[in-house]
This record gives C-alpha cells, sequence and structure tokens, in this order.
C-alpha cells in the first residue's frame, strides 16, 4: 500500500512539473498573435517573470523588447 502511494505522489509530480511547462508556448502564442503595441507590453512582461530565474538569457530578450515598445511608446515601464 505504501510503494503505491509513494509511486501515484511521484508520478502526480512528475505531470505537475509536465504542465507547468506549457506556460511560456500560450504565453508566447499570446506575445506573437497580439494585435497592438499594448498587449505585447503586457505579454513581454508576463513571459519575463516566467523566465526570470529560469532562464536569466530569455529573460533579458523580453526585457529589451519591453523597453523598446516603452521607449517607442512615450511609457514608463
Amino acid at each position: 500500500m505504501r510503494i503505491v502511494f509513494i509511486s501515484t505522489l511521484l508520478l502526480f509530480l512528475f505531470f505537475s512539473a509536465k504542465a507547468q511547462s506549457k506556460i511560456p508556448d500560450s504565453l508566447y502564442t499570446a506575445f506573437q498573435q497580439a494585435t497592438n503595441d499594448s498587449t505585447r507590453f503586457v505579454s513581454s512582461r508576463s513571459i519575463y517573470t516566467f523566465y526570470e530565474e529560469i532562464n536569466r538569457d530569455s529573460a533579458l530578450k523580453y526585457a529589451m523588447y519591453r523597453y523598446q515598445l516603452a521607449k517607442k511608446n512615450n511609457r514608463k515601464i
């Protein structure tokens, strides 16, 4: 009984970690399909927040893109 419980727990942890990796795909899709700069500005912040500790190079890329949008539209970050 204990082995089944531990196996189920490990399986649950695996699937929850797998499900979390899908988040950037939906944000990236929203970023690409945005029709205006305001939507890109908001979605780039969400992507930056996701990548902030995981992959700092990608986070920097989206931070720079957000900075360029803010500069282009005279907007504060």
